[in-house]
């Protein structure tokens, strides 16, 4: 599974829309949208506030 793909199912499996992630990591929806569907990469910023976020390691999102 890929990091976007992991990404996805841990928004949806804690219940958080895809707005409010988007809104929390000061991205549009569309811009989120394109990171879950691997059309566009993270940012090293965007991956520590996801981490930090979720509560979750970096390994974690990546596994």
């Amino acid at each position: 599974m890929n990091k976007i793909t992991r990404l996805r199912q841990i928004r949806e499996q804690r219940g958080v829309p895809i707005g409010l992630l988007a809104q929390h990591l000061n991205i549009s929806f569309r811009v989120l949208l394109s990171i879950e569907r691997n059309k566009k990469s993270l940012e090293p910023n965007q991956i520590r506030k996801i981490c930090t976020y979720f509560d979750i390691g970096v390994i974690d999102l990546f596994e």
